[in-house]
């Protein structure tokens, strides 16, 4: 009997437990995924409950489309009106580019991606606000199938766009919610000093000024500077301008602080004319700028300006920048209180030199590559019979001494106690000759102060590869003389 021709095809889908409720819902989705649309077989139109949509009508909406991978995070597709609002060229390459830096300009996958939740038959709707872009968004979220694998399908809404296109959306809204992302980006960042660079950069552009600044005091209450600068990459720099300003010349300002915290001057070339003292700070290009006060417990810290905002925004500064000053003065507190346990973590208590997280800290940060360095390990002699004998007391003056001996001669921090009887002081050094006329000295000034230790030394170029091996080095040297020493004494 003859046959008849036919075609046989064998199609698989894939499904994820999440997208069902129930092993039954499980296996109807994946019986009905079994019709997907597959042109490979020239099958066109409607399968099923399912309908094919082409990827050119994307291509032509002002909604923003991304598909991408779930499990490598990979963009398969972006469409123009996405690419444009991401910044990115109409020609970009956007392919196995991850969607979370593309699309989000994230670093790592975002903490609120849905993926997890998204099934097949429906979306998963939700809200985004967008500290990058200081924007909200609708998205719907589903899965599709593409190239025969489960996809993540992206629409999402521009809240500000669609408000002005349909209801004439106000500009205060979105500062408000600038005011807060500005906020947020100082408090998400462990170093103090990072934050505060952030929020001034994010409220220079919000603001479209062309300067920020804050001018901290000094220690001697005399003086600010600039310690922190924002600026356009096209914008003459200031910090190195304002440094060391004094007090009188900045009375003007002071004196506007007692009746409110924050001074708006939109008439730059005016206010000179009334305060001629802040011409040291003034340039000519300032045409209006805001200045607010910081503190803290009621103890002035200095100021920050914004310099030539934009007019539409420089009468709504005020509101805004008052929470931008309790931020600031609260991060700067935070700087100093981290600058103040990290010098306690880093200084023996007893001698007030360097301990060993100091050293660790001056050999990544403080040696000058290429340059020669003489390593001095010192081990104070006679520690153990001034305890038995005397108390500890009279030990710990001891171990004072010798500290104070080598802070002399090489600088205290260059000076650093490992522990107990031990210490290691570092100084540039260019020769073995150099090296011994500065034991020479170190024991000279021993002998003055009633005291001695055994020394021993290693010439070494910074960086160091291995500073265990080169402390284990001078350690053997040490030794050696500490032996010298105690045959000499014999002998005597």
């Amino acid at each position: 009997m003859r046959g008849f021709t036919c075609h046989f095809s064998v199609r698989y889908a894939l499904e994820s437990g999440s997208e069902a409720r129930s092993s039954d819902e499980f296996l109807q989705i994946l019986s009905s995924r079994c019709f997907d649309y597959m042109p490979s077989f020239g099958v066109t139109g409607m399968i099923h409950d399912q309908i094919p949509f082409d990827l050119e009508k994307f291509d032509h909406t002002n909604r923003l489309i991304y598909i991408a991978d779930p499990e490598t995070y990979d963009l398969l597709y972006a469409n123009p009106a996405q690419l444009l609002h991401s910044q990115q060229p109409p020609d970009c390459q956007y392919a196995g580019q991850k969607c979370y830096r593309l699309i989000a300009g994230l670093s790592a996958p975002c903490s609120t991606c849905p993926k997890d939740k998204l099934r097949r038959d429906r979306f998963h709707f939700r809200q985004f606000h967008s500290m990058s872009t200081s924007k909200d968004y609708l998205i719907w979220n589903t899965l599709i199938s593409w190239e025969n694998r489960s996809c993540i399908f992206s629409d999402s809404l521009d809240v500000e766009h669609m408000l002005a296109i349909y209801a004439n959306g106000r500009l205060t809204t979105r500062d408000d919610i600038s005011i807060n992302d500005i906020t947020s980006l100082a408090i998400q960042e462990e170093d103090p000093n990072v934050g505060i660079l952030r929020m001034m950069e994010k409220l220079g552009r919000t603001l479209k000024a062309t300067h920020v600044v804050l001018m901290e005091e000094e220690s001697d209450g005399f003086h600010l500077s600039c310690t922190y600068e924002w600026h356009p990459d096209d914008a003459t720099p200031l910090r190195q301008r304002l440094q060391h300003i004094t007090i009188l010349e900045n009375k003007a300002f002071y004196n506007a602080f007692h009746s409110s915290p924050v001074l708006l001057v939109d008439n730059a070339a005016a206010y000179q004319k009334r305060h001629p003292e802040i011409q040291a700070i003034h340039q000519t290009e300032w045409q209006r700028y805001a200045i607010g006060q910081l503190t803290i417990e009621h103890r002035s810290l200095g100021y920050i300006a914004i310099i030539n905002p934009a007019k539409d925004r420089f009468t709504a500064i005020a509101k805004p920048l008052h929470t931008v000053l309790r931020v600031t003065s609260i991060m700067m507190r935070n700087r100093d209180n981290i600058k103040k346990l990290h010098a306690i973590s880093t200084i023996d208590q007893l001698t007030g030199v360097g301990n060993r997280r100091a050293l660790t800290d001056f050999i990544a940060n403080r040696l000058h590559p290429g340059s020669m360095y003489a390593i001095f390990f010192i081990d104070v002699n006679g520690l153990k019979k001034m305890n038995d004998t005397f108390g500890h007391a009279r030990g710990d003056l001891l171990i004072q001494t010798i500290a104070y001996v080598l802070a002399d001669i090489a600088q205290k921090d260059h000076v650093f106690r490992l522990g107990g009887d031990e210490f290691l002081a570092l100084m540039p050094c260019r020769s073995d000759e150099e090296a011994i006329i500065i034991i020479g000295r170190i024991e000279q000034s021993m002998r003055i102060h009633h005291c001695s230790a055994a020394i021993g030394y290693v010439l070494c170029l910074a960086p160091f590869s291995d500073l265990d091996a080169i402390i284990h080095e001078a350690d053997e040297k040490m030794y050696r003389d500490k032996k010298k020493k105690h045959m000499c004494r014999e002998d005597e």
